[in-house]
C-alpha cells in the first residue's frame, strides 16, 4: 500500500513539474526570453495549485472521503479532452502588456490538466491517513515523495527530455504518463475502500456534524488551528515563494542571464520541502536558524565589499543563502503542521501563501518598483518574522497525541521527549535577539537598494521596468557617452558630443563585422536599400542609413522603443529620419511581425537580445525559411551572436547549410585605443547569402572565415532545439 501511494504521488508531481517547462518552451518563442514569462507562468501555476488544494480540502467534506475517491478517479478523465497539450493560433498583443494574454493562453491549454494534477498531493495523503496502514496517523512524509518527483522532473527536462525529444514527442510521452497516473489513482481509491479506517475524519461511515466530531475524529484531528497559526502558515509560505521568484529575476537580470539558471532556485525550493518533511533530527531546525543569520550577514557583506568577486562565487552565496532561508521557512511549516485531520487545510493555507508570493512578484512588484527590489525585501521579511533560535524542530509523530497531554502542555507541563524548549518570550536576551533580526533585515534591504541603483546614482539617467525586464540609461563607459542597459547587457552606446553622435558605437562600430558588411554593401551599390532589423536597442544601425533608404525595426518591448526615440538620451533614430531615411518601428515579436509584413529586404539583421540570451525561436529551420521568403535576390542575412554564455556559431552554420546558403563568421575580439575612445565593443557576427558572389568582398577579407555545418547534428526546428549543447560552461 505504501509503495502504491508513494509511486502515485511521485508520478503526479513529476507530471506536474514536467508540464511547466514544456508549456514554457512552447510559449517563449512568442514572448522572447524575458524572466517575466517564467514569473507569470509561476503565478498561474501557484494560483491553480491553490484552487486544487481548495478542492481537495472541501470536496471530501461534502461527499465523504470514500465516495469522493470514486468521483475524483472519474474526474481525472476530463483532461483527456484537451491533451496532448498544444499551443497554436495564439498571437501576443503587439503594444499592450502581454500578461493577461499569457494567463489566458495558459488557462485554455494547460489549466484543466494542471488543476487535476494539483489536487492529488493533499488528496492522496488524506486517503492514506484514512487507511489502516500503521503510518497513516502522520502521512506528511509522503510530501517528500511528492517533492522528489517534482525535483527530478524539473532537472530531467533540460538535461534529458529537451535534448533528446521533439516537443511533439514530449507531449505524447506526457499524455502516456497521465494515463498511467489515472490507473494508479484508481488503484489508490480501491485500496481506500478496502482498507478504510473506521471513524476516520471525512468518511461516509462517520459523518457526524463538524461541531460534534466522533471520538476517532477527535483523535485524528486534535484541536483546530488558531487564526494566528493559520496566518503564520501563510507568512512562512509567502516569504520563500517571494525569495524564489525574486532571486530568479535578480540573477537573470543583474548577475548573469545564464540559460537554465531559473532551474536552480526552483530546485532548491523543492529540495527544502523534501528535507524538512522527511522527519529530520530535532536539532537541525535550530541550527539552521543560526546559520541563516550568518548567511544573511555574509550576503550583505558581499554586497558592501569593493573587492572584485567572480560571478560563480556571487551565485553560490545567493543560492546558499536562499536555500538556508527556504529550509528555515519551510521548517517552520513542518514544525507547526497540524495532525492528519487538518492536513488538507494546512496545504490549502500553504498554497495560498505561495500564490500571494507569485501575485506580489508578477503583478505588484513590476508596477511599483523600477528595479528588482522584491528580492531583498523578501530577506527583510525573513528577518522581521524572527524565527526563534530556541524553537523546537518538528517531532516525529509516532502516534496521535492524546487530548489530555495537549491540555497538560497548555497548562505548563513539560514538553514531550524529542522537542527542545522554546526561548522565553520575555527577558533581555529575547529582546536583543529580536532587535538583531529586525536590524539585520532592514540592513539587508538597504544594502541591496543602494547597490541596485548601480553605484553613483548621478550616473543613472533613467530606469524603468516593463514586462520584458529592467532598462537603465546610464552615463558611460566614458563621461561623454550614454548607454542603454538591459540587466547587465549593454544594448547601445552613443556619444553626447554633437560632432561624434553620428558614430555607430558598441557592437556596431564601422571597423567591426557589421560595419564591414555595411561598407561593402555601400561600395557595391548606391541605390536605396531596404533593411529589416529584428531588435531595436537604441537604433544604432540607423547610423548606416542613407537618404532614400528604408529601415524597419521590429521590437518586442515598447519601453525600448520609447527610450530609443527619446532625444534626451539617444538620437540615432531621429538623426536618421532627419537625413531622409524612411525609418519605422514595428512593435511585437520580430518573427511574428516579419511574417505579417509584405515587404522584402536587401538586408535582414537578427539582433534580438533579451539581456544576454538570444530568443532561440529566431534560429530555427522554419524561421530561416521565413527570412528567405522576405529576402530580395542578392540579399544578405546578418546575425549578431555575441554572448558570454552561448556559442551559436555552429547552430548558424547548420541552418545555413540546411537552407543552401553561403555562411561567413567573424569574432572581432580586439580593439585599438582609438576604437575604445569611440565606444567600440567586441562582437561576433554571422552573415549568409544565397550565392557566394553576394559576399565576395567579405570572403576576400581574412578576418572572415567559412562556417561549415556540423556532420550528423540535427538542425534546430520549431519542434526541436538543444540549448544545452551550445552553452559555454566556462562563462
Amino acid at each position: 500500500m505504501l509503495l502504491l501511494f508513494s509511486l502515485t504521488l511521485f508520478l503526479s508531481a513529476a507530471l506536474l513539474f514536467m508540464v511547466q517547462p514544456m508549456i514554457a518552451k512552447m510559449i517563449l518563442p512568442l514572448l522572447g526570453g524575458s524572466s517575466s514569462v517564467w514569473t507569470t507562468c509561476m503565478l498561474f501555476f501557484q494560483t491553480l495549485l491553490l484552487a486544487g488544494y481548495a478542492y481537495a480540502h472541501a470536496a471530501p467534506r461534502w461527499l465523504g472521503t470514500r465516495r469522493h475517491a470514486i468521483v475524483h478517479a472519474i474526474l481525472l478523465l476530463l483532461p483527456l479532452l484537451v491533451i496532448p497539450i498544444r499551443v497554436s493560433g495564439w498571437t501576443p498583443p503587439a503594444t499592450a502588456n502581454p500578461l493577461a494574454w499569457l494567463l489566458g493562453l495558459l488557462f485554455v491549454t494547460v489549466g484543466l490538466p494542471f488543476f487535476m494534477l494539483s489536487t492529488l498531493a493533499p488528496l492522496l495523503q488524506r486517503w492514506f491517513a484514512e487507511t489502516t496502514h500503521e503510518a497513516g496517523h502522520d502521512p506528511y512524509f509522503l510530501y517528500a515523495a511528492s517533492n522528489t518527483g517534482s525535483l527530478l522532473a524539473l532537472l530531467a527536462y533540460p538535461f534529458v527530455v529537451e535534448p533528446n525529444l521533439k516537443l511533439g514527442t514530449q507531449t505524447w510521452v506526457w499524455t502516456g504518463g497521465y494515463l498511467v497516473l489515472v490507473l494508479l489513482v484508481a488503484a489508490c481509491a480501491f485500496v481506500l475502500w478496502r482498507r478504510h479506517r473506521v471513524g476516520a475524519r471525512g468518511s461516509a461511515a462517520a459523518e457526524a456534524p463538524p461541531s460534534t466530531p466522533s471520538p476517532g475524529d477527535r483523535s485524528a484531528a486534535g484541536a483546530a488551528p488558531t487564526v494566528g497559526r493559520r496566518l503564520r502558515w501563510i507568512a512562512w509560505s509567502f516569504v520563500p515563494s517571494c525569495l524564489m521568484l525574486g532571486l530568479t529575476t535578480y540573477i537573470t537580470t543583474d548577475i548573469a542571464p545564464f540559460p537554465l539558471l531559473w532551474v536552480v532556485p526552483l530546485a532548491l525550493y523543492l529540495l527544502s520541502f523534501i528535507i524538512v518533511f522527511a522527519r529530520p533530527p530535532a536539532w537541525t531546525h535550530r541550527v539552521l536558524i543560526g546559520v541563516l543569520a550568518l548567511a544573511v550577514i555574509r550576503l550583505a557583506m558581499l554586497r558592501l565589499s569593493h573587492t572584485p568577486v567572480s560571478v560563480a562565487e556571487l551565485l553560490i552565496v545567493h543560492f546558499v543563502t536562499f536555500f538556508v532561508a527556504a529550509l528555515v521557512c519551510h521548517g517552520e511549516l513542518a514544525r507547526t503542521r497540524p495532525e492528519a485531520g487538518y492536513l488538507t487545510e494546512f496545504y490549502l493555507w500553504m498554497a495560498f501563501g505561495g500564490m500571494l508570493g507569485g501575485v506580489f512578484n508578477a503583478l505588484i512588484a513590476p508596477r511599483i518598483f523600477d528595479r528588482v527590489i522584491e528580492y531583498p525585501l523578501a530577506y527583510a521579511l525573513v528577518c522581521l518574522l524572527r524565527p526563534r533560535f530556541g524553537a523546537a524542530a518538528p517531532e516525529p509523530r509516532r502516534a496521535a497525541t492524546p487530548a489530555p497531554s495537549r491540555a497538560a502542555r497548555r497548562a505548563g507541563g513539560k514538553p514531550p521527549p524529542g522537542s527542545a524548549p522554546a526561548m522565553p518570550r520575555g527577558g533581555v536576551v529575547h529582546a536583543l535577539v529580536t532587535v538583531g533580526w529586525v536590524v539585520m533585515g532592514l540592513g539587508v534591504a538597504a544594502v541591496f537598494l543602494a547597490q541596485s541603483i548601480g553605484g553613483d546614482p548621478r550616473l543613472v539617467l533613467h530606469s524603468d521596468r516593463s514586462f520584458f525586464g529592467v532598462n537603465r540609461v546610464k552615463l558611460g563607459p566614458l563621461p561623454t557617452m550614454v548607454s542603454l542597459f538591459h540587466g547587465t547587457t549593454t544594448h547601445g552606446i552613443q556619444s553626447r558630443v554633437p560632432a561624434d553622435r553620428g558614430i555607430p558605437m558598441g557592437y556596431y562600430h564601422r571597423t567591426g563585422p557589421i560595419g564591414q558588411l555595411m561598407t561593402a554593401l555601400d561600395s557595391a551599390s548606391a541605390a536605396p536599400r531596404r533593411v529589416g532589423l529584428v531588435g531595436l536597442g537604441i537604433g544604432t544601425l540607423a547610423a548606416y542609413g542613407r537618404a532614400g533608404d528604408r529601415y524597419t525595426f521590429f521590437e518586442i518591448d515598447p519601453a525600448v522603443e520609447k527610450l530609443a526615440t527619446n532625444t534626451a538620451y539617444f538620437t540615432y533614430v531621429s538623426d536618421a529620419r532627419a537625413r531622409g531615411v524612411d525609418l519605422t518601428v514595428v512593435l511585437g515579436d520580430g518573427r511574428i511581425q516579419l511574417a505579417r509584413s509584405t515587404d522584402r529586404f536587401g538586408v535582414i539583421v537578427l539582433d534580438a537580445f533579451s539581456s544576454d540570451a538570444i530568443p532561440l525561436h529566431i534560429l530555427t529551420r522554419e524561421a530561416f525559411r521565413l527570412y528567405l521568403s522576405r529576402l530580395e535576390p542578392g540579399g544578405v542575412i546578418a546575425a549578431h551572436i555575441s554572448s558570454k554564455f552561448f556559442d551559436l556559431a555552429p547552430v548558424l552554420g547548420d541552418l545555413a547549410a540546411d537552407a543552401g546558403l553561403v555562411c561567413l563568421y567573424q569574432k572581432d575580439a580586439s580593439t585599438t585605443p582609438e576604437e575604445r575612445r569611440q565606444g567600440k565593443l567586441s562582437s561576433q557576427w554571422v552573415v549568409m547569402a544565397r550565392n557566394a558572389a553576394d559576399l565576395d568582398a567579405l570572403a576576400r577579407d581574412s578576418r572572415w572565415t567559412r562556417l561549415p555545418a556540423r556532420p550528423g547534428v540535427r538542425v534546430w526546428t520549431d519542434d526541436y532545439s538543444n540549448a544545452l549543447s551550445v552553452i559555454l560552461w566556462g562563462g
